[in-house]
């Protein structure tokens, strides 16, 4: 997000200048605190977004399933900032309202999410950016991308078992959503 990348430089710079951090390690500093103030703005405003639109709980599960499985699972990344930002609200609003209007049924939608999960954690980590993850991190990437999209997969079963088809159905449109990002990942990769 364009605001998070401000004021980590503005903060790193500050940091610099007092003498807090050296000067050689402002640029680390910088790109860990826009990820932290990324994650935090990026997941308020998602939750804002939720209950003004009365659809919180949709808004939590969306956070909580596509944050730690994109960020684990990998794929294609925007071109800038801005259209990172604008990628991901609509993203976001898709996967928010795309039960209302598309029915899936059930039992495909949970054996689609198995299959979609498999392929996530089998093509996992996926990364088209400079900052390619090192050859130790990949199987603690890929763990953790499992055990994420095998939470994903059983809470959809328990949603469905409790007649919360919505519910459900946004876990397996995330699901999805990380799987379509993988490929396009791949695509990008094979081009360049």
């Amino acid at each position: 997000m364009v605001i998070s990348n401000r004021l980590s430089n503005k903060i790193s710079s500050d940091l610099a200048m007092k003498g807090i951090i050296d000067t050689k390690y402002e640029d680390c500093y910088s790109y860990c605190l826009e990820f932290f103030f990324d994650m935090m703005l990026f997941s308020i405003s998602l939750i804002l977004i939720g209950f003004l639109l009365h659809r919180l709980v949709y808004s939590i599960i969306f956070i909580l399933v596509m944050m730690p499985i994109k960020m684990t699972a990998g794929g294609a990344h925007a071109g800038s900032r801005l259209l990172c930002d604008i990628l991901s609200y609509s993203v976001y609003m898709i996967v928010l309202y795309l039960p209302s209007f598309l029915y899936v049924n059930p039992s495909v939608s949970l054996i689609l999410s198995i299959i979609a999960s498999v392929v996530i954690i089998y093509l996992s980590p996926i990364e088209v950016s400079e900052r390619q993850a090192v050859i130790n991190n990949q199987k603690q990437l890929k763990t953790i991308c499992a055990v994420f999209c095998m939470l994903s997969v059983l809470s959809e079963f328990v949603f469905m078992y409790f007649g919360c088809m919505d519910y459900a159905e946004i876990l397996f449109f995330c699901l999805i959503v990380i799987l379509i990002n993988q490929l396009i990942g791949l695509l990008m990769i094979s081009h360049t």
